[in-house]
């Protein structure tokens, strides 16, 4: 199994035991254990993105086109970018909206100001995962 299809599946597992917590609202996440984890997501995905970037851009992927198990990696860094960035933006919307990251003022001022931010955030972020996403694609549609 190559390291992308395992960062997927790593990552898919994290994201469902988040979403079930979530859903069943009998955990709660402290604003501390939040923001460190939102940290520690960033900088993996910085260096997933330069990663994935790099392993196309070095040409590896032209020369074994015909290898299924070699076609693994880059299947599994498409999937990753197509799906991940979406699904962890709701899945963070979907956390703060439903009130269960303890920290909070969940009046309506500060829970709009705060929705409106991550609304910021992912807006930004999205327009990054759009670039690198489009930078794959690209590589894959030229060669």
């Amino acid at each position: 199994m190559s390291y992308s299809i395992f960062i997927c599946i790593f990552v898919s597992v994290i994201l469902s035991i988040v979403s079930i917590c979530i859903w069943i609202q009998k955990i709660y996440i402290n604003k501390k254990i939040y923001q460190f984890s939102r940290n520690i997501g960033t900088i993996f995905l910085l260096i997933y993105a330069l990663v994935s970037i790099n392993r196309f851009a070095s040409g590896d992927f032209i020369n074994e086109q015909n290898n299924f198990e070699f076609l693994q990696e880059p299947f599994g860094i498409i999937i990753f970018w197509i799906l991940f960035p979406p699904i962890w933006f709701f899945v963070e919307y979907w956390a703060f909206e439903s009130e269960t990251i303890n920290g909070y003022n969940y009046g309506n001022l500060e829970k709009q100001k705060k929705l409106e931010t991550i609304k910021s955030y992912s807006d930004f972020s999205s327009k990054i995962w759009a670039g690198i996403l489009a930078f794959i694609l690209f590589y894959i549609s030229v060669h």
